[in-house]
């Protein structure tokens, strides 16, 4: 063997041990993390759940800062959504706190990829406001509606790259909520949620919130066989509750969003059978027996 292959079998191994220790220390960094986010939600004073919750912004921006972070595994971050596009591109983190009068705030990260050696960090920040929430546009990183997001879906619209993420949030002692909403990035590599891309009837939405029970649950997923974002039907326990989302809850029904030419048109009242996966999952196939609940 020549001394030409002996010294590039060298540096493949050199690089592949600096990985190694380097994705070692990002691994200790997030136990780090979610040991104090573990704390924090231990505490009873917010003051106290504040300043670790600072402890951890620090930390994790260290980490994400870093070029290699991008692809460093993130199984240790139990108290934290990570989620990654289809694409490769686009990562998020997000996280909340639960305060002493049960209001949550959101906190995150998005580390974006927008070049093969230019890797993009924006913190968000939550700046959802309970008395006049849906009159704020929400558009920015600087002024963040907040989710804790679960699901990302990638579309395209005449070469733009359209991100829709599925989120929940917290709301109060007696309402939650869940989001559909739209992520893209502009010329400057700006985040800009939320570009009215949701039609609803004649309306074009920034996007869609569903307010409900906290005694419930309410189904938003992305049903990948059918294309279709599949959600349920939302309706007070009694119409004389109409308006009252405390009293808020699945009435059995399903409704749908359809993307189509850059939008997502809503669908109300699709056929149960179109909201299924045709997949033998003991899970999904349940949807077509429940029964109204009496908790909401």
């Amino acid at each position: 063997m020549n001394k030409k292959i002996y010294i590039i079998i060298f540096l493949f191994s050199l690089s592949g041990i600096l990985s190694a220790q380097q994705n070692d220390n990002f691994l200790d960094d997030f136990q780090e993390i979610d040991a104090l986010l573990t704390n924090a939600a231990s505490y009873y004073k917010d003051e106290d759940k504040l300043e670790v919750n600072q402890e951890v912004k620090t930390l994790l921006k260290s980490v994400l800062e870093s070029p290699n972070s991008f692809d460093a595994p993130v199984d240790s971050l139990k108290r934290i959504s990570v989620l990654k596009s289809p694409d490769g591109n686009l990562r998020l983190f997000t996280w909340n706190l639960l305060f002493d009068d049960l209001t949550h705030t959101c906190y995150g990260f998005i580390q974006y990829q927008a070049e093969k050696d230019k890797l993009l960090l924006y913190e968000l920040k939550d700046f959802y406001i309970l008395r006049d929430s849906m009159e704020r546009k929400y558009s920015s990183h600087a002024e963040w509606y907040g989710a804790i997001y679960y699901d990302i879906i990638q579309k395209t619209d005449n070469k733009s790259t359209v991100y829709t993420l599925l989120g929940w949030r917290g709301r109060n002692a007696l309402t939650q909520q869940k989001i559909v909403e739209t992520l893209e990035f502009d010329r400057h590599n700006l985040p800009n949620f939320g570009k009215k891309r949701m039609r609803i009837g004649r309306s074009r939405k920034l996007r869609a919130v569903y307010t409900y029970s906290i005694k419930t649950q309410m189904i938003l997923r992305f049903n990948e066989k059918q294309d279709i974002i599949v959600l349920d039907h939302l309706s007070p326990s009694d119409p004389k509750l109409e308006g009252y989302f405390e009293y808020y809850g699945p009435d059995y029904s399903y409704d749908a969003f359809e993307f189509d030419k850059g939008f997502w048109y809503f669908v109300s009242d699709i056929d149960p059978e179109r909201a299924i996966n045709f997949e033998r999952d003991k899970e999904k196939e349940t949807l077509r027996d429940r029964k109204p609940s009496t908790e909401f």
